[in-house]
């Protein structure tokens, strides 16, 4: 499908959205524009760091279920 074909289609469902689909696009489309965060040295050099303990098998590492195990209780 060609860019034009998906502005027009775009253009359609924006016409026959509810209230609630269009503010979650708006959202979506806004969230976009401002993703210019970009990482200092000193991150990338600790994000560099931290992987090669992991990969050492070097600390503690936690599956997703077990992060959230931890944050509730911590409430």
């Amino acid at each position: 499908m060609e860019t034009i074909q998906k502005r027009q289609k775009l253009q359609e469902y924006i016409q026959s959205a509810d209230a609630e689909k269009i503010n979650a696009l708006f959202l979506i489309l806004e969230s976009n524009d401002n993703n210019e965060y970009s990482y200092s040295d000193e991150d990338i050099n600790m994000l560099y760091e931290r992987r090669e303990r992991y990969l050492k098998g070097e600390g503690k590492n936690f599956t997703v279920p077990e992060s959230f195990e931890d944050i509730r209780n911590r409430k």
